[in-house]
């Protein structure tokens, strides 16, 4: 036996979700298994300074999916960056995007609807690679950063998006299932 709460904690540890999960090392695998028709996405541009997780603007992309052949799925991806050339010409025309260079595209978070009707969670980083985490300030190679989660005080990382002191790492399963518990 062991204690809910320390359960579900463990089980969203990337490196166990993401086996658990069975996700695959590629997006492109991915939107592969979920059968992302680009043809059908809607694109919201998301400004710098307005969100919770990534410091740069960034671009939103959703696409609604069949799940078990049935209509009603979604398939939400953010593209992530740093530069404000990749954040001009993203903005001017989103679905462009599909088709960056890699060095264009820094991070890129998702979620995804599950045939039970739970969601599910991926991470990318560079050349659109799964990761079990989202470059932060003082935790990559990449300046300026990408991306912090605020609640994640323990990583004792700075500086955080909004200015919030004390933040960490955005981790793949964790860090996703409390933001988006949020929304619910």
């Amino acid at each position: 036996m062991v204690k809910g709460d320390w359960l579900v904690f463990a089980l969203s540890r990337p490196e166990v979700y993401d086996p658990l999960m069975n996700l695959p090392a590629l997006d492109s695998q991915l939107e592969a298994t979920l059968v992302v028709n680009y043809g059908k996405a809607a694109y919201i541009n998301v400004a710098s300074g307005t969100s919770d997780v990534v410091f740069a603007g960034r671009v939103l992309m959703r696409v609604p999916i069949e799940i078990g052949g049935k209509p009603g799925g979604y398939y939400w991806r953010s593209y992530d960056f740093v530069r404000a050339d990749v954040q001009n010409r993203a903005f001017a025309d989103p679905s462009s995007l599909k088709n960056s260079q890699i060095s264009d595209l820094v991070a890129g978070e998702f979620f995804f609807s599950l045939p039970n009707g739970l969601q599910a969670y991926y991470l990318t980083g560079f050349g659109n690679q799964h990761r079990y985490d989202v470059p932060a300030p003082g935790g990559g190679s990449i300046d300026p950063p990408v991306a912090s989660d605020f609640r994640r005080p323990q990583d004792g990382l700075s500086p955080c998006v909004g200015g919030k002191p004390g933040c960490g790492f955005v981790i793949n399963g964790e860090s996703c299932m409390t933001c988006h518990a949020l929304l619910v």
